[in-house]
This record gives structure tokens, sequence and C-alpha cells, in this order.
């Protein structure tokens, strides 16, 4: 997969848009400047026009800083991201279906992304961690391309279109919870059920559709017992 990393400073300030009340781990994260920038303003809308200020006149004032960490990730990814591709398609047992993929560099600690455009956010600092970032959103698309339904969960649309905000998928955890603890019938019926039935509930889908000859079985021998225990009854009433 080709990996296409960038900067923008707009892309990068709206990182910050609803993080006036950020917590305070990931706060402290964050360069001197931006906390206390964050700290002093008194809404999004003031907190993205100093943020995007700020990061303006820090990029412009030294450009390399963003570019070689622009490169070197590039770089590392020539090297590695077969390996991560790999790891991905082993973990779902089925190949891995993008071509293309674009990584902004942000200064924040937050990463949001989008699936239908097919970019994330990655930090500008660290390499290690931007490839674990990289592995973890990939991941998020490869289970949305794969199991679709998996995007109606009921998780928090924010900024940026429609981008799910990390924090949820970090305690959710979604993908790779679901992929280790079931198998690819439980993913069908619980991702699937009610698209493919037009049932009215997932419960219905399964016991009446994907079931139905298991239900219908079971249906008979309850039927069965219950009419072999009225026989008995009945015999033994009439011998009194």
């Amino acid at each position: 997969m080709k990996l296409e990393v960038t900067y923008s400073i707009e892309k990068d300030a709206q990182t910050y848009h609803g993080r006036v009340n950020i917590q305070e781990t990931l706060l402290e994260k964050l360069d001197i400047p931006l906390q206390s920038l964050l700290k002093s303003v008194e809404n999004d809308q003031e907190a993205f026009c100093k943020i995007r200020s700020y990061l303006e006149q820090t990029y412009n004032s030294n450009p390399t800083i963003i570019k070689d960490s622009a490169a070197k990730l590039k770089t590392m990814w020539g090297k590695v991201g077969d390996n991560i591709i790999f790891s991905l398609e082993f973990l779902y047992k089925k190949p891995f279906p993008f071509k293309f993929a674009t990584a902004y560099l942000t200064t924040n600690f937050i990463f949001p992304y989008n699936y239908e455009q097919k970019y994330f956010f990655v930090n500008f600092k660290y390499l290690s961690t931007q490839l674990n970032t990289i592995k973890h959103e990939l991941n998020h698309f490869m289970f949305y391309y794969y199991y679709p339904a998996g995007k109606d969960l009921n998780l928090e649309v924010r900024t940026l279109g429609k981008m799910i905000p990390e924090n949820v998928a970090i305690h959710f955890n979604d993908e790779e919870y679901f992929l280790k603890k079931m198998d690819a019938t439980s993913f069908q019926y619980l991702f699937q059920g009610l698209k493919e039935t037009g049932a009215a509930n997932l419960v219905s889908a399964i016991i009446l559709d994907y079931r139905a000859l298991d239900t219908l079985g079971e249906a008979t021998i309850l039927f069965t017992a219950v009419i072999g225990v009225l026989a008995v009854i009945r015999k033994i009433g009439r011998k009194k």
C-alpha cells in the first residue's frame, strides 16, 4: 500500500476542535505553549483560531521539523509497511483491500481518522508511535471494509466529516477485540444480520432465518414432548 505522509496546518488545528476540556493526561503530553493556550481559551472557536496562529508561526519559523519527520516516516514505511499489512491480513484472514492512504502529521496526541477519504493523523515526533498509530488506523479501515455494519455502532461522530474520536476507539478497542473473540459466523450474524434478513431485531434474524431449521427442529422436539406428556397423563387418568 502506498502511504502519503503530509502536513496541513488547517487539519492539524482541527484536531484540537472540541478539546477545550481535554483530559489532563493528554494535555500533559503537549508542548508547554499549547498547554497554556488550551487552558487560556473559553470556547472551541477561540481555541481553533489561536492554535492555528500558533502552528503557523511555529511551522513557518522552522518548516524542516515537519518535513524531516515526514521523510523519516516515508522511509520507515518503505521498510516495514509490508510487515504491518501482513500482520493485519493474518489477523483478519483476508487480503488487505486498500491501495492508498494518507497520514497527516499533527502536534496533537489525539488521532481522529476519516474512513471514507482514507486518511488519519499521527503525531509528528515519535517514529515508533507513528507506526503503531498507522497499524491501529488501518485496522479500523479493514474492519469497516469487511464489516461495514460496524460503522453503525453507537460511536460518537465528531469533527472533520465522519471521524470517530480516538478516545472512543481506545476504550472500546472494537475491531481487534471482536476479531480475537469471535469467529466469522458470529461476525456475519452481528454486523450483517439485519441487513441480510430484513428482520426487526437481531434475535429474530438468527432464530427465524439463519438458524430457522434449528428452530423448527427444537420446536418439533418441544411439541412432541408436550404431546407425549399429555398422552401419559391421559392414560394414567383413564386407569383411575
